[in-house]
């Protein structure tokens, strides 16, 4: 049995191919989480199944960040043009470096601010992210962003 390894360090994330740095602690400081299941199943009176296919490929990515992150920083001025009414959108990509899991995301775009809690120790901020068409694993990457 080959032992295997992992570290965030191998991590690339990025926003418009600017790294994101200085995340939150823990296990979750990146998740991706698709935005419908894939299938729908029902069950008809007589006992028949039927399985819906979503087309639906958006996904929710939560970024958790510290408050001093300079990614925090750009995401809250990024927030601050859109409640003037400058849409812009954006492209998002993880990729594990060595497993080479992963995926891209363009014409993403924030769903809010941050929760800001103030007390004695530090605390997160984590941002929202919604991505319209999320493309699992890292080789799409490059023709996603192209």
């Amino acid at each position: 049995m080959t032992t295997t390894t992992f570290s965030f360090e191998h991590v690339a994330i990025s926003i418009n191919g600017v790294p994101v740095s200085c995340f939150w602690e823990g296990d979750d400081v990146v998740t991706v989480t698709p935005h419908a299941d894939t299938i729908t199943p029902m069950i008809g009176a007589g006992g028949c199944p039927l399985i819906s296919v979503s087309t639906d490929r958006a996904a929710i990515i939560a970024l958790k960040l510290q408050h001093t992150s300079p990614s925090h920083k750009f995401l809250t001025e990024l927030h601050q043009q859109m409640r003037l009414g400058n849409i812009t959108t954006f492209v998002f990509s993880v990729v594990d470096t060595q497993s080479f899991e992963g995926g891209v995301a363009k014409d993403c775009l924030l769903m809010a601010k941050p929760v800001r809690t103030y007390g004695a120790n530090a605390t997160q901020r984590e941002w929202r992210i919604f991505a319209g068409e999320w493309v699992d694993s890292a080789t799409s990457i490059v023709e996603a962003i192209s």
